[in-house]
């Protein structure tokens, strides 16, 4: 099979340096924009929250980029591939609970006039609230920055035929540069065409795994359905699963425990995470906030959860990681 070493690192130079001046095109694109603006209060606004000016799907396509990470998409595909169908409790269901919660915060977010999250903690609970919760965010987001950075470093690297520690560098500059000339404006506009890219991928891998267990399926006089029946959950991380049941359980949990403290530990942080808070803000209107928030719900479901969850169940039969058992269960 194939890998980063088969195709020239010059070819993965080119992409590389073709989307950092994509990035670099958007942020002086928004630099102008807003340099172009006479007053300085409006300048600062739509450096910091696009003006108040984004549409509902704009908002809604930005918040679900915001979920194509390589983290949430590996997460939920590793999901559904080591607990079956019961890994939905253990992202998904989390997930679009978290997104429930966002959409009932968008008014009263609209209410306070405020531009970062703890701005608006601070006058809606008062300047002890901002002291609290700025180190904790400023902690929060850089460790969560400088693991996606490392990551997205460890796939490309080899491809580049760099070290990781150079990739980080590389690849962290043109960011820094795009959303320090552009802001927020730089961050919606880039999200955008992330979002295409990420569709395009998912979507595509997403249907050719399906065709692919389907043919398996169809070789071996089964389907798809009873290829995974026949096949034990992995759980590779011990968790509490009935052993009795199989991938296409819904809930193969010993217990309710489980999935209730999964969601106790996700769902306040999904729906307290400030990148739904600032893009609520960003839009034209509180009715154009709580409809994007829907818009996003629609297409993380669609395009992420989805595919996603299909990508990870059906590599139990693509990767033939089911082999033996499920040849002994039916009869090969």
């Amino acid at each position: 099979m194939g890998n980063v070493t088969d195709v020239s690192p010059i070819w993965y130079w080119l992409v590389f340096f073709a989307y950092i001046a994509f990035l670099i095109g958007v942020g002086l694109n928004a630099y102008k924009k807003q340099k172009s603006i006479g007053n300085a209060e409006e300048e600062s606004n739509d450096y910091w929250i696009t003006g108040r000016s984004q549409p509902a799907y704009m908002v809604g396509m930005s918040v679900a980029s915001g979920w194509m990470l390589i983290g949430m998409i590996t997460w939920m595909t590793w999901a559904t591939y080591d607990l079956g169908l019961s890994g939905l409790w253990v992202v998904a269901i989390p997930w679009f609970l978290s997104n429930i919660w966002q959409f009932l915060m968008a008014r009263p977010l609209r209410r306070i006039k405020a531009i970062s999250q703890c701005q608006m903690l601070e006058k809606r609970f008062g300047l002890p609230a901002r002291i609290l919760s700025a180190p904790i965010n400023i902690f929060s987001y850089t460790i969560w920055s400088a693991a996606e950075l490392y990551a997205a470093s460890l796939i490309m690297a080899p491809a580049l035929h760099i070290s990781i520690e150079a990739m980080i560098i590389i690849y962290a500059i043109p960011i820094a540069m795009y959303m320090w000339m552009g802001g927020f404006r730089s961050v919606i506009n880039a999200n955008i065409v992330q979002f295409f890219m990420g569709t395009i991928i998912l979507l595509v891998t997403s249907i050719a795994i399906f065709l692919t267990a389907n043919g398996i399926a169809s070789a071996h006089g089964t389907t798809i359905w009873g290829m995974l029946q026949a096949q034990p959950i992995v759980n590779s991380l011990a968790y509490p699963v009935d052993a009795a049941k199989n991938s296409t359980s819904f809930f193969a949990f010993v217990s309710l425990s489980f999935p209730l403290i999964v969601m106790l530990g996700l769902v306040p942080g999904w729906a307290a995470a400030e990148d739904f808070w600032l893009k609520a803000q960003a839009a034209r209107t509180t009715r154009e906030a709580r409809l994007g928030s829907l818009y996003s719900i629609l297409f993380n479901t669609v395009i992420i959860v989805i595919p996603a969850a299909i990508i990870g169940i059906l590599g139990l039969i693509v990767r033939g990681l089911a082999g033996e058992h499920v040849g002994l269960a039916l009869g090969f």
